[in-house]
């Protein structure tokens, strides 16, 4: 989900004319996500433990069941199918809705919420700040404050693998399209691919403030801008070399 405070949300129907047709005012949202299928739209407000939800119907967004944590939502992300939401908290947990079922919770008000199907913990120390569900569905991943990507089995609930690397905390997290690789980025500025098969990262992306990158591979291939190879330096010892001697010139 994103991490902007929106005083408007417009809903894009055709994005090859770039035409928003539809439009909700949803007040200071900080996380928002659209299910796959189009139909939901989920959001939460800032220091809020429940997520809210649209259904898109027509012209008119209708109200649907709002599911809460015990703390603070930070990251929300959808299925392929639309069927699930995950969210993740300031409480170091995730949890898994199934948005086909829901339950009564206040008679009185008529609240309902998503049935949690699966809750993921034990292993953040810090809150979960970013999550995501595989393409098949058949694995989660979260980034948090502790500046590590845990991947999960989503049948079990158990943790497969724990991504450490990343110098802050993580702001994103994706699957890949094959679901063979995870995408994350943090707030050191870089941007990190992780091989589920192996448990290792396999590539590496990094920027500073003079607009320079520089990107490498598990192999020791890199790639950089005219001065990324200011980044990185060959040590021997107590001997050093900037890298961009060793360049292949072209």
């Amino acid at each position: 989900g994103s991490y902007t405070h929106f005083r408007e949300i417009y809903v894009q129907e055709d994005l090859e004319v770039g035409r928003s047709v539809k439009s909700i005012g949803i007040f200071d949202e900080q996380h928002i996500a659209l299910s796959g299928d189009n139909k939901y739209l989920f959001y939460t407000r800032p220091g809020n433990c429940c997520i809210g939800a649209r259904l898109i119907s027509g012209d008119n967004f209708s109200k649907t069941p709002s599911s809460c944590h015990d703390a603070s939502v930070y990251a929300l992300a959808t299925s392929v199918d639309g069927k699930l939401l995950l969210s993740g908290s300031s409480g170091k947990i995730m949890k898994l809705w199934d948005t086909q079922k829901s339950k009564v919770v206040d008679i009185v008000h008529s609240t309902t919420t998503y049935e949690c199907t699966r809750t993921f913990e034990g292993q953040h120390s810090g809150g979960v700040t970013a999550v995501a569900l595989s393409n098949n569905g058949m694995l989660a991943v979260s980034g948090s404050s502790n500046r590590y990507v845990i991947v999960w089995d989503v049948e079990t609930g158990e943790p497969l693998w724990e991504f450490a690397g990343h110098g802050g905390t993580i702001l994103s997290v994706k699957f890949s399209p094959d679901d063979k690789y995870v995408i994350s980025s943090a707030t050191d500025r870089s941007i990190r691919i992780w091989n589920i098969e192996t448990g290792h990262w396999t590539s590496f992306i990094t920027s500073g403030d003079n607009q320079q990158w520089l990107v490498f591979n598990s192999e020791g291939y890199w790639d950089a801008s005219p001065n990324g190879g200011d980044f990185v330096a060959m040590v021997n010892g107590v001997e050093t070399w900037n890298i961009d001697q060793f360049a292949v010139k072209n």
